[in-house]
């Protein structure tokens, strides 16, 4: 399960039915599963068991931190391999450059997606550092996930 889908349904949190919305016990879930459970009868936070008295989802407050992380998109910076200036093959996306060659590194000292042929002439491993673009999305998935985690432990330390 990913920590920016309702731990009830899965689902990814979006702003509609799924959109987050925050239990007075501080656990989050999507609007339509917290709905679902008041229509169910169940006033009870499903994490902690917290009695909630709630009689419509949308009354409770939305779950900023959860609805940015799940509109989160990769953004970099103005290097010549900008994924919207590059021209997209299928579910890869292609270097600008070198139109044949996807793009499958992240340059962490330039904040820039490359293609190994650029990586090689651009981004040397002396001086810049390159990982996978995958593992980038993994690093700042975590650190994303991380940041909610201290934020969430921050609004709870507060309500105490």
């Amino acid at each position: 399960m990913d920590k920016s889908n309702c731990s009830i349904c899965d689902n990814e949190f979006d702003g509609t039915t799924l959109c987050p919305r925050t239990l007075p016990c501080g656990h989050s879930f999507c609007t339509q599963c917290i709905q679902s459970g008041i229509n169910k009868g169940n006033g009870v936070c499903l994490t902690c068991s917290v009695e909630h008295g709630v009689n419509c989802a949308t009354d409770l407050p939305i779950c900023y931190l959860f609805e940015e992380f799940s509109h989160m998109i990769p953004t970099t910076n103005s290097q010549t391999h900008e994924l919207d200036s590059s021209k997209e093959d299928g579910d890869k996306v292609m270097c600008t450059k070198h139109k044949e060659m996807p793009l499958h590194l992240f340059c962490k000292s330039h904040g820039a997606k490359t293609c190994h042929t650029c990586a090689v002439i651009e981004h040397s491993t002396t001086s810049c550092l390159l990982i996978s673009l995958e593992n980038n999305i993994k690093e700042k998935k975590q650190s994303q996930i991380a940041y909610l985690h201290k934020q969430k432990q921050a609004i709870m330390d507060n309500r105490i």
